[in-house]
């Protein structure tokens, strides 16, 4: 999933977080105020977010693991890293919603995390909340009910982290 040089430029670059509980249910979270129909609060969305100006993805990872879930450092455990960067492009119409025409998709670097007490789940911990609530489910759910266009990512995801053959499961 490796892109040419001169399209790296073109996507956002950031991390994402595949947060895992004792029972291997994975954080779904259902986002505010969109009203894009393709990201709709109907779609669970792992946690995930762009690099600041400066900033390290491993810095960017617990900046996002708060923002997004009000979780810090010492309620997970770092488990896994993808070493590369997954990709995944927008779909036409959002193109230029977000980041004006700078960039047509994402790349990021992906985590998982455990969490060692889903009560430290803090949605409303960050002044600028992301999700509206959230779900434990399984990768398949996550995949299947998710937006389109990020499918073929979480599933590229869950096969690295866990060894899911999702060939296998559409069949």
């Amino acid at each position: 999933m490796k892109q040419p040089l001169q399209e790296e430029i073109r996507y956002r670059k950031g991390v994402g977080i595949v947060l895992r509980r004792h029972d291997g249910a994975i954080f779904a979270g259902y986002r505010i105020n969109n009203n894009d129909s393709l990201l709709a609060n109907k779609a669970p969305q792992l946690i995930q977010g762009g690099l600041e100006e400066g900033e390290s993805e491993d810095f960017a990872l617990w900046r996002e693991l708060y923002e997004e879930a009000g979780l810090k450092n010492q309620d997970v455990e770092l488990v896994s890293m993808i070493p590369f960067y997954l990709y995944y492009d927008l779909p036409k119409e959002m193109l230029g919603k977000s980041w004006g025409d700078r960039y047509v998709g994402q790349r990021h670097r992906w985590f998982l995390l455990d969490i060692k007490n889903e009560q430290s789940i803090n949605l409303n911990a960050h002044t600028d909340p992301e999700f509206l609530d959230f779900k434990w489910l399984s990768p398949q759910e996550i995949v299947s009910q998710g937006a389109p266009f990020k499918r073929e990512t979480y599933k590229a995801v869950f096969s690295y982290f866990f060894g899911l053959n999702f060939d296998a499961l559409d069949a």
